[in-house]
């Protein structure tokens, strides 16, 4: 319940850049969705779309921006922006094997976070995921 209180203020906070303001609309939507608010998350994801996908038009090899739009996608139960099961598993077969290095962008997609994170749940059944939760990472 303590969570639930905590994203239900209604904070101010000023961002020194877009990207940054959508990565916390991110992590606010997958805590309301963890919290079992739906309908919270769905809000917040759609606030935090926008910019992600301009940037990725811009940028479609960032691997940062791609991680932030599948999560986005993902919490708005959105099949048609994710396209196929087939095509966002191969994004995120590539997001398995990107480096990251630094502690203040997104958190590494791991196979332990595809299999714990309930976020995933729309490709679960698929093989081709099952294989990446499974695999090692480089």
């Amino acid at each position: 319940m303590k969570l639930l209180r905590f994203y239900k203020h209604d904070w101010q906070f000023h961002f020194d850049s877009e990207v940054k303001k959508a990565a916390v609309q991110v992590g606010l939507a997958l805590g309301q969705r963890q919290a079992s608010d739906s309908a919270g998350a769905i809000a917040t994801a759609e606030q935090a779309r926008n910019r992600p996908e301009q940037f990725y038009r811009d940028q479609p090899d960032n691997a940062s921006i791609a991680q932030r739009l599948s999560v986005i996608y993902a919490v708005l139960g959105n099949k048609e922006s994710l396209g196929e099961n087939s095509r966002a598993i191969s994004t995120l077969a590539r997001l398995l094997k990107t480096p990251y290095c630094s502690v203040y962008g997104p958190a590494p997609v791991t196979p332990t976070l595809l299999r714990l994170d309930l976020v995933w749940e729309v490709l679960r059944a698929a093989p081709a995921f099952q294989k990446l939760c499974e695999e090692k990472q480089p």
